[in-house]
């Protein structure tokens, strides 16, 4: 397993979403430690394709695992973040309250990159990772210091981007002018 008590919330709460066969895809600071260099992360993000009946039978088995899973959620209720509806579940471990943030898979952005998650170690284990290119994109649409940082980090280890989904992604999501500070458009050739 692994001795980091938020790695270890993270991987709990992948078994729960995997043994409900929902399809997931860790996002995130996870994911840019996947993809980029190691950094602390405090909580652990994930993106799932689950309705809302669905959702409500993960709530219930992340209570029968010992998270908490707040009253709210349960009764439907969303947070809104960036766009994206979300939930959070907490368990606690060592001393510490960790949050799971659960993104619903909503609209055709977070579609596609859930279909084009890939497979990466985290704490020794095999789990669903979303593709740098689309955690790229998502931490563009943040654009705090420390997404920047990762976009930076990912960009520097990852030779072989995508670019032409990078462009056509930041195009629909408005999102084109944080792109080319880290990506600018090549000069026309003159034939």
């Amino acid at each position: 397993m692994t001795d980091l008590p938020i790695e270890r919330v993270l991987l709990e709460s992948i078994d729960q979403i995997e043994r409900l066969g929902i399809d997931y895809a860790v996002m995130g600071g996870f994911a840019a430690r996947a993809w980029g260099l190691p950094r602390p992360t405090f909580d652990a993000d994930i993106a799932i394709a689950a309705d809302p009946e669905t959702l409500q039978r993960l709530f219930a088995a992340f209570e029968e695992a010992g998270f908490d899973v707040p009253p709210e959620h349960k009764t439907g209720f969303l947070d809104n973040v960036g766009g994206f509806q979300k939930a959070s579940v907490n368990r606690f471990a060592d001393q510490h309250v960790w949050s799971t943030d659960l993104f619903l898979v909503q609209g055709a952005f977070l579609r596609s990159a859930l279909d084009r998650a890939r497979n990466a170690s985290i704490g020794y284990q095999q789990v669903r990772v979303m593709a740098p290119e689309d955690l790229i994109l998502l931490k563009l649409i943040a654009s705090r210091r420390k997404d920047l940082a990762d976009i930076e980090e990912i960009v520097t280890i990852c030779q072989s981007l995508d670019m032409p989904y990078l462009r056509q992604w930041a195009s629909k999501l408005g999102i084109t002018d944080r792109l080319v500070q880290f990506f600018p458009t090549p000069p026309p050739s003159d034939g």
